[in-house]
């Protein structure tokens, strides 16, 4: 799968996974192979997403390959996808800034609820965005600025 995401890189254009499915009986396997597959493309530099469009076995075109059951109960696979999703993959930090007013956070790449002082903004962090400094030195988040950062940012 690297080789092939490599091979389509290549062409400098952004790779979205949008068909993957495991069509198997073996549960332990799916939920293996869903992680190997989805941790390659995550972490490869071409992908931009991950698309899954069946889910639940009661609407799957292929019924085995489903994460949950007909009677919503999760699959291992299902459990390795919220692991990867929403336990390993997902940006949560709270802290306070030093005497300058900066804090340093690491961030995976998407969309960020950041919260200061009881001000929100969403702000968005993309691969080309690289290391990023987030300016929120004002009250208003409106005024908030994201720039390419430094090593001290």
């Amino acid at each position: 799968v690297r080789a092939a995401l490599d091979r389509l890189g290549e062409f400098g254009l952004p790779v979205r996974v949008t068909e993957f499915d495991l069509n198997t009986d073996d549960e332990g396997q799916k939920a293996r192979f869903l992680r190997e597959f989805y941790t390659t493309c995550f972490g490869h530099p071409a992908v931009t997403g991950i698309l899954m469009w069946g889910f639940w076995e009661g609407r799957h075109w292929r019924p085995q390959a489903a994460l949950w059951k007909k009677d919503w109960t999760p699959t291992p696979a299902a459990e390795a996808y919220r692991d990867l999703v929403y336990d390993r993959w997902w940006t949560r930090w709270q802290g306070q800034a030093d005497a300058d007013g900066r804090c340093r956070a690491a961030a995976f790449f998407g969309r960020h609820r950041v919260t200061v002082e009881g001000a929100e903004k969403e702000v968005e962090l993309s691969k080309a965005d690289g290391t990023v400094t987030l300016d929120a030195r004002s009250a208003d988040p409106a005024e908030w600025t994201i720039r390419p950062g430094d090593e001290d940012s």
